[in-house]
C-alpha cells in the first residue's frame, strides 16, 4: 500500500512537472533576427552609435515590449565605413539567421547593401539620406530605399535658389553618385526654369578628403552669392569647419549637411546662421502636425541623454519600423518565420504608421523609393530658450507636387538598363 501511494505520488509529480513544463514552453515566443549593418568604426562612426544604433534599438525593443507572435532580435555588423565590406557583413547576418536587413546609410554602401540584396534575394532597406537613381536601381525585387532622392534635392535646392534671389554659386562635393546626381538636377531645374545663373566654379572630392584649405580658398575668392556644399556626414562638417576659418560662413550656404544636432552639436555656438537645407521632420517643430515626432524627439533625447533626432536617425528610424512591421505581417506561425517574398509583398503592399506620417514604398520599377508626403526647406537660426542647439526656421515646405514623381522615377530607371 505505502509503495503505490508513493508511486502515485511520483507519478503526479512527474505530471505537474510535465504539465508546467508545457506551461512554460507554450508561453515562449519563437524569435525572429533582423539584421542591421552600420558604420561602427572607421569615419563616421560617431554618427551610427550616436543617432543611428539607438533609433534601431527603441524600435525593436518597443516592438518586443508589445504583445506579438514572436520576439525580433537585432543582430548587427560593423561595416568599417568601407563600401567592399558591405556585402561580406550582409552576408554574415545572414548566416546568423536573419530575415532581413537594414542599412547602411551612406551612398556607396547603400549601393553595396542594395546589389548584395538582389544577388541574395533577401530583403534589405538601405537608410541613405540622398539615395541616388544609381542606388535605387541596384536592389530590384529585394532593395528599397528611405530618403529623399538626390534628383529630389537638386530640384528643391534651385527652387530656394530661385526665391532667394540668387544669381550665381561655387560648389563643393564628394564624387559619389548622389552629389553628382544632386548637382546635375540643379542644373536641370535651373535651366527649365529658365533662370540666369553663373557657375563660379566646382570642386569634387573623395569622401577621405580632410584637406578643403585650397577648396575653400577658391570658393571664397570666386565672391558668388551663395555655396553649395554637396558633401554629407563626417566630410561635409570638415569642409565647413575648415570655412569657418576662411570665410566661407559669411556667405549663404545651400548644403546637403542638415541642421540636426549631428553637425550642430559639433559646432556649438560656432555654427553658421542662414544656412539652408532639406529637413524631413525638425525635431524642433512644435506643431500638430509634426506632434508625433515631436514626442519620438523628446524620448530619443531623453534615451541618448541629451542628443536630439538627426538625418542619420530618420533614415534608420523609418527603415526600422517599417521593416519590423513588414516581418510581422510576412510571419508564419507555421514555419515560425517569414519568407524573403512575403516580407517583399508586405513591404510594396502596406501603409506603414511612422512618427513622421504614414509612409507607403513606390513600385519596384520606380525603385522601391518611399513616398513622402512632405518635406521641408529650413535655415539655420538660434533661440536660446528653446533649444540647447542651433534649430532651422522654416523657409518653405514642398509637398509630393514638387518631387520626382514614380513615372519620372519610372521612366529613369528605365533608361539607366
Amino acid at each position: 500500500m505505502r509503495n503505490k501511494k508513493m508511486m502515485s505520488a511520483l507519478v503526479a509529480a512527474i505530471m505537474l512537472i510535465s504539465n508546467g513544463a508545457c506551461y512554460v514552453k507554450a508561453e515562449e515566443k519563437p524569435v525572429v533576427k533582423l539584421g542591421a549593418n552600420f558604420v561602427m568604426s572607421g569615419g563616421g562612426s560617431a554618427a551610427s552609435l550616436d543617432w543611428a544604433k539607438p533609433a534601431v534599438e527603441k524600435a525593436v525593443e518597443e516592438f518586443n515590449a508589445g504583445e506579438h507572435a514572436f520576439t525580433l532580435e537585432l543582430v548587427t555588423r560593423d561595416c568599417q565605413n568601407d563600401s567592399s565590406l558591405v556585402g561580406e557583413k550582409n552576408t554574415e547576418l545572414l548566416h546568423e539567421g536573419v530575415v532581413a536587413i537594414i542599412g547602411p546609410n551612406s551612398a556607396n554602401h547603400g549601393i553595396a547593401s542594395l546589389e548584395w540584396a538582389s544577388q541574395n534575394e533577401v530583403p534589405v532597406i538601405a537608410t541613405t539620406y540622398s539615395p541616388s537613381t544609381e542606388q535605387l536601381g541596384a536592389g530590384g525585387k529585394y532593395g528599397f530605399s528611405v530618403g529623399l532622392c538626390s534628383v529630389n534635392f537638386g530640384r528643391l535646392y534651385a527652387l530656394t535658389f530661385m526665391e532667394k534671389d540668387y544669381h550665381s554659386f561655387y560648389m563643393f562635393g564628394t564624387d559619389g553618385s548622389d552629389a553628382i546626381e544632386f548637382f546635375n538636377s540643379f542644373i536641370e531645374t535651373l535651366d527649365e526654369k529658365g533662370y540666369s545663373y553663373e557657375n563660379l566654379g566646382e570642386s569634387w572630392f573623395a569622401t577621405t578628403e580632410t584637406d578643403f584649405t585650397n577648396i575653400i580658398s577658391a570658393a571664397v575668392a570666386a565672391d558668388p552669392d551663395c555655396i553649395l556644399n554637396l558633401c554629407g556626414g563626417p566630410t561635409g562638417v570638415g569642409a565647413l569647419q575648415t570655412g569657418s576659418m576662411y570665410g566661407l560662413l559669411d556667405y549663404p550656404i545651400l548644403a546637403s549637411v542638415g541642421i540636426g544636432t549631428d553637425l550642430t552639436m559639433t559646432f556649438g555656438s560656432e555654427f553658421p546662421q542662414g544656412m539652408m537645407t532639406v529637413d524631413l521632420a525638425p525635431w524642433y517643430l512644435d506643431t500638430e502636425e509634426n506632434a508625433a515626432f515631436s514626442q519620438y524627439s523628446q524620448e530619443y533625447f531623453e534615451r541618448t541623454d541629451g542628443i536630439y533626432p538627426a538625418m542619420f536617425t530618420i533614415g534608420w528610424m523609418l527603415a526600422a519600423e517599417t521593416m519590423i512591421d513588414a516581418i510581422e505581417i510576412a510571419y508564419n506561425p507555421d514555419t515560425q518565420t517569414a519568407s524573403s517574398d512575403d516580407i517583399v509583398k508586405a513591404l510594396e503592399t502596406g501603409t506603414f504608421e511612422t512618427p513622421i506620417g504614414n509612409l507607403t514604398f513606390m513600385p519596384e520599377e520606380a525603385g522601391h523609393l518611399n513616398n513622402l508626403a512632405k518635406v521641408y526647406m529650413v535655415e539655420s537660426a538660434y533661440d536660446e530658450e528653446k533649444w540647447p542647439y542651433a534649430y532651422g526656421e522654416i523657409v518653405t515646405s514642398y509637398t509630393s507636387e514638387d518631387l520626382v514623381s514614380q513615372e519620372e522615377l519610372t521612366e529613369i530607371l528605365a533608361n539607366m538598363k
